[in-house]
């Protein structure tokens, strides 16, 4: 009877071992490296949006986002250009690799609408990347969103 007993522990602790065995797979975020054209959308408080046509370039861990003239001539620019590191988890951190008043088109922009923060990723279409951010509310909102193709 203890014989029976202790099989039957023995099978049923080896069926819940295996059972719960599986493994977790967690998938690591897709990466951004390349080129993209798009849009950097801005907004600050109750105003509406701005948006400003762009090139976007990612490689292994800096970023460049520049105004694109040529395929937007006419639309004013509502930041200035950015360079700068970015780290890619759940999220996307985009950062200055340097002093923000060094950047060249500081004279004729405003850096407070640069492109650096936390943003969401979404990669869900294909040849489509969405990167949005958003802080505070009301009078004290922050918001920014990249709305880019990636160039073939």
């Amino acid at each position: 009877m203890k014989r029976i007993l202790l099989l039957s522990v023995l099978a049923i602790a080896a069926i819940a071992f295996y059972s719960c065995r599986k493994d977790v797979t967690i998938t690591p975020p897709p990466s951004l490296t390349g080129d993209y054209t798009g849009w950097y959308i801005f907004q600050r408080g109750v105003t509406p949006p701005e948006s400003m046509c762009i090139t976007v370039r990612f490689t292994q861990d800096r970023f460049q986002v520049r105004r694109d003239t040529v395929t937007c001539p006419d639309k004013p620019r509502i930041a200035c250009d950015a360079d700068g590191g970015y780290a890619l988890s759940a999220n996307v951190t985009l950062s200055a690799l340097n002093d923000l008043g060094y950047n060249p088109t500081a004279q004729i922009c405003d850096i407070s609408r640069n492109p650096f923060g936390n943003y969401i990723i979404d990669q869900s279409i294909a040849d489509k990347v969405t990167l949005e951010s958003q802080t505070g509310s009301g009078e004290d909102l922050v918001y920014r969103k990249f709305d880019l193709d990636i160039v073939q």
